[in-house]
């Protein structure tokens, strides 16, 4: 069965399958499976071990038990899963134990939710703790991205390029795709309101970034601008948190390279 013409479009590359039922996505991944780049599950971390898996993908789950963590640790990074936390962050231990696990950790979504100091804790711990081998989310990419010099911005990093990304919901076959009802998604809904009527997916993207020197000229002077691309202003007031991360992670360029170079020696 056809779930959306979208998704016969070849510019769509890169599906983020989201759902809680693992034989749901399954079946997706197997139909659309040049597409599907990330699987974000939102079931139960046992549950999770019954999704197909490859290299190509991405598979993040969602968790709101540090107990199951703990309980599946092994199982979770013979997998490679990432972990996103869903429960209350109060602080930096209640992230760095993933980590202190061997298990890659991605805040990516709960950057907004957690209190600044807490995240810049985390930042003092990250690089002093082998980064490439335990990865932690969104940081790991950002760093090894301008180490490497390697094109990328947050609207990336979100999958939010409607020309370009895709996102389905598993639980939302029956009443057409792409409705994504979960709050960590709900920017995405954003776009569609965004959209204009002949139908143009980037119509919303294009006006805003077109508005950006009008309405945010700070914007254009900010020496994180190349990366945050005004993420952190689009419906958001979460400037002056993205810029205190990227500034620390600027700061530590030069000891991750260190030890970047330490390891290839």
């Amino acid at each position: 069965m056809k779930l959306v013409n979208d998704l016969e479009n070849p510019m769509i590359n890169h599906v983020v399958l989201i759902g809680k039922n693992a034989n749901n996505l399954n079946r997706l991944t197997s139909e659309y499976s040049g597409k599907v780049k990330e699987i974000h599950f939102h079931g139960n971390i046992e549950d999770a071990f019954s999704l197909a898996i490859d290299s190509q993908k991405k598979i993040k789950v969602f968790s709101g038990s540090k107990e199951d963590i703990l309980k599946y640790s092994e199982r979770i990074k013979e997998r490679k899963f990432s972990i996103c936390p869903e429960y209350p962050i109060k602080k930096s231990e209640d992230i760095l134990f993933i980590s202190s696990l061997g298990i890659t950790a991605d805040l990516l979504y709960r950057i907004e939710s957690v209190k600044k100091q807490v995240l810049l804790e985390v930042l003092e711990y990250y690089p002093r703790h082998s980064p490439l081998n335990i990865p932690m989310e969104p940081f790991h990419a950002i760093l090894t991205a301008k180490i490497k010099g390697v094109k990328l911005n947050l609207w990336g990093l979100y999958a939010m390029f409607p020309a370009i990304h895709f996102h389905l919901e598993d639980d939302e076959l029956l009443e057409g795709p792409g409705k994504v009802k979960n709050d960590l998604y709900l920017a995405l809904l954003e776009w569609k309101n965004r959209q204009s009527k002949n139908g143009n997916r980037l119509n919303g993207l294009q006006k805003y970034f077109e508005s950006i020197p009008r309405d945010n000229p700070s914007c254009m002077v900010c020496e994180h601008f190349h990366l945050c691309f005004s993420w952190a202003l689009y419906k958001r007031d979460c400037c002056g948190l993205w810029k205190a991360l990227l500034d620390r992670l600027q700061e530590q360029i030069g000891k991750i390279s260190h030890i970047l170079n330490a390891q290839s020696a």
